[in-house]
C-alpha cells in the first residue's frame, strides 16, 4: 500500500491511498488528518501491521466508509486497528499539546481505560 499527499495552500490537501491491487481510495484532508494518517502509516509499517487503518484501506476498504455511520457498523476494528489508532492520537496530541512527561506511562493508561 502506498500514500501520496498532495499538499495545497488555501484548499484542502489530497491524501492518496493506492492498494496492492493498483486500485485507489482518496480524501480531501487538513493538516490535521494528514498529520494522524501519517502517524498510521508509519506505525503500521513499522511494526508489520496487516490489519490497521492501512490494512483495512489495502483490503478494499474505502476511506469515505469511515463518514458513513451505516458503513462505519459494519468495519470490524481488529486489535492492530486499535491499538494503532491509540498510538496515533497519542503522537498528535503530543505534536499539538507539547511532550508528554512519560510517554509511556500515558500510553499504558491510555490503554487500560
Amino acid at each position: 500500500m502506498e500514500m501520496r499527499i498532495t499538499k495545497n495552500t488555501g484548499k484542502p490537501h489530497i491524501i492518496l491511498y493506492e492498494r496492492n491491487d493498483s486500485s485507489q481510495t482518496w480524501m480531501r484532508s487538513d493538516n490535521f488528518f494528514v498529520m494522524h494518517d501519517l502517524s498510521h502509516y508509519a506505525l503500521e509499517t513499522t511494526l508489520k501491521y496487516r490489519t490497521g487503518f492501512m490494512g483495512m484501506l489495502n483490503s478494499g476498504i474505502d476511506i469515505s466508509d469511515f463518514e458513513v455511520l451505516e458503513k462505519r457498523r459494519q468495519i470490524i476494528v481488529s486489535k492492530e486497528a486499535a491499538y494503532a489508532e491509540n498510538m496515533a492520537n497519542l503522537f498528535l496530541m503530543e505534536i499539538m499539546q507539547g511532550n508528554f512527561e512519560n510517554f509511556n506511562e500515558v500510553s499504558k493508561l491510555a490503554f487500560e481505560t
